[in-house]
């Protein structure tokens, strides 16, 4: 390089200070008589914010944010992710891309006039809606009915819908059109189809038990004192619910159940009683004659039931017709029926269960007696015995967990809790406690998927519509076989006072069974949070088991009465369903890989309580 051009590169490099070929300023030359000395720059204070600043879409979506810049004249911003590639990407634009992993990111906008200001913004990245199968379902899935009786099915189906029904077993099986169902004449098990009119080869099937009406109530006919006793059955299949009157109603008596006491007024009387699911008037009739019995003796407690061995009454007895009040007290069954001394005190036997009868003989007149009847029991729930009232049943579900409310309002632990044991129900000997009632099928359940609201549960609103509108925000249709448990970060609202219940309603003209748990640690004031902790599970927080274990209840009774706003299927006497026998009794119930903190639910064929 020649002198005169390294001259000039020189030159080119001082001339962004000082001139070329000019001497360069010192510090401490003076500035020229004429010079101006530029103001100090302001101190400017700069804030940014975001909108919005809590935001929520499905894995790999795209939201719009904007940031607001104020102090200065520099509105721009620069974008960022916390959490970087793993929690999707921004643009300068602000045009954000999830990543393809659900999870909770954050998004940051800089002041570019100054980028020690910024603004967060948190995104929660859900999982894509669950996928819609291509299939076929139908509701009720299992039904009794009478022969001849009518029941309305309805079905959903992909593409248009529409689906053709036909009956499986032909014309011998009864008969369908749109949906409404005729019974046969001949009693039997047969099977209602329903295939997608847009692909015959998905389909679904009803069970429907047809039975015949009628029958006979046994006794047929007796005879009591004024003030007896009687306890009728009838020739119905045993797990039949059936539903009691007197004809002549208050006047000639009361019944409870089969259990039948007579007026004190001598006379003729009717007790009536039919199947539950018989919608006809076709009742079984005994009748009752009542004596003209002069004398005649009656206790103070009739029927007494579930109590445990062991246990005791003190009965008192009044003889009617005579002024000499002194009777004689008894045990039918003897030594084996317990004790009871000679001013009434009974005591069960202690080392077994069963009925037995205390019996108060009138002294005055031996002929005059009344008889009592206390029965014991063994085990937890005991005395219950579920029937069946002919309603829907549901064999097979589809569950899914839907969570309304603020994330920070919610145990940090639940969605995981609820996914995990919803998952591992399938093929539990817990939900195998279902199968006696079933009908003869087999339960089994699916986990379907989570949807999320982030949005505030105002104070009163309707379950059934709320759930329609989540379902229908995250683009998931309905299903017949579907279970949707609504999660709700508030206390309870309509519905009752319950800690949790379940009904069945309608979406999109489809029926669907629904759960709504309300927030336990404020319903009711808390009092329906865990009060025990039986350590089956180290990682649940208190409020998820409260709400793991209330999700088995709810679910468990969902199943064995699918619809309870209509007719009703298994249900006791004195108790609802078979979770309500069995409420506040935990165990440690083992549910795929992990064990839950749940409730038992009420065994026939144990006789009481269980969880396998």
């Amino acid at each position: 390089m020649s002198s005169e051009s390294l001259r000039r590169a020189l030159c080119a490099v001082a001339a962004i200070s000082f001139a070329c070929g000019q001497s360069a300023p010192q510090p401490t030359d003076p500035p020229p008589p004429d010079a101006r000395i530029p103001p100090p720059a302001p101190s400017i204070d700069v804030s940014i914010s975001l909108s919005p600043a809590r935001a929520q879409t499905a894995t790999s979506g795209q939201l719009s944010f904007s940031a607001s810049v104020s102090g200065t004249t520099d509105t721009g911003a620069i974008w960022s992710v916390a959490e970087g590639a793993a929690g999707g990407n921004i643009d300068g634009n602000g045009l954000y891309t999830a990543p393809p992993t659900a999870g909770t990111y954050h998004v940051i906008a800089n002041a570019h006039a100054d980028p020690t200001r910024s603004a967060t913004a948190e995104v929660a990245v859900t999982a894509l809606p669950p996928t819609q199968e291509q299939v076929v379902t139908i509701s009720p899935q299992s039904l009794l009915i009478q022969t001849g009786g009518a029941a309305l099915f309805l079905a959903s189906a992909p593409g248009t819908g529409l689906v053709d029904f036909t009956v499986l077993e032909g014309a011998d099986g009864g008969s369908i059109s749109g949906g409404l169902y005729v019974a046969p004449s001949n009693p039997g098990i047969y099977h209602l189809v329903a295939a997608s009119r847009d692909d015959p080869r998905l389909t679904a099937t009803a069970t429907v038990i047809v039975r015949s009406p009628g029958g006979t109530l046994i006794p047929s006919s007796t005879t009591v004192a004024p003030g007896g006793t009687v306890q009728f059955s009838s020739s119905r299949p045993p797990d039949e619910t059936l539903s009691w009157d007197v004809v002549e109603s208050g006047a000639g008596g009361t019944i409870d159940d089969g259990f039948f006491q007579a007026p004190t007024t001598a006379g003729t009387y009717h007790v009536r009683a039919y199947p539950s699911f018989d919608r006809s008037i076709t009742r079984m009739t005994a009748e009752v004659t009542v004596r003209p019995d002069p004398v005649y003796v009656t206790v103070n407690m009739p029927h007494t039931t579930s109590v445990r061995p062991g246990w005791g009454a003190a009965y008192r007895a009044t003889v009617h017709g005579s002024s000499d009040q002194r009777v004689t007290w008894s045990i039918v069954e003897g030594a084996a029926g317990g004790t009871i001394d000679a001013d009434g005190l009974y005591s069960s036997p202690r080392d077994h269960a069963g009925a037995f009868h205390v019996v108060a003989t009138s002294v005055a007149v031996p002929s005059a007696s009344a008889t009592a009847t206390y029965e014991t029991c063994i085990g937890d729930g005991c005395g219950h015995h579920f029937r069946d009232a002919g309603g829907a049943v549901l064999p097979a579900s589809v569950l899914y967990a839907l969570f309304w409310g603020d994330p920070v309002a919610f145990p940090a632990d639940l969605k995981a809790g609820i996914e995990s044991m919803l998952r591992g129900l399938d093929g539990s000997a817990y939900l195998a406690i279902a199968d006696q009632y079933m009908r003869g099928a087999k339960t089994t359940t699916r986990f379907g998927g989570s949807l999320e609201d982030h949005s505030t549960p105002p104070d009163s609103y309707d379950v059934g519509p709320e759930i329609c509108r989540i379902l229908d925000a995250n683009g998931v249709a309905p299903r017949t076989d579907g279970q949707y448990f609504l999660y709700a970060s508030a206390g309870m609202t309509s519905g009752g006072s319950a800690c949790a219940w379940h009904m069945n309603t309608t979406c999109q003209g489809i029926p669907i069974q629904v759960s709504f748990m309300p927030n336990p640690e404020i319903t009711d004031a808390g009092a329906c949070n865990a009060p025990d902790d039986l350590h089956c599970s180290s990682s649940a927080s208190k409020t998820t088991r409260t709400w793991q274990n209330y999700t088995a209840h709810e679910l468990m009774e969902t199943i064995t009465d699918a619809h309870p706003g209509e007719q009703r299927a298994w249900t006791a006497p004195w108790i609802d369903e078979i979770g309500d026998a069995c409420a506040g009794r935990l165990s440690c119930v083992p549910l795929g890989a992990d064990t839950y903190q749940l409730q038992s639910e009420y065994s026939n064929a144990a006789g009481s309580c269980a969880t396998h």
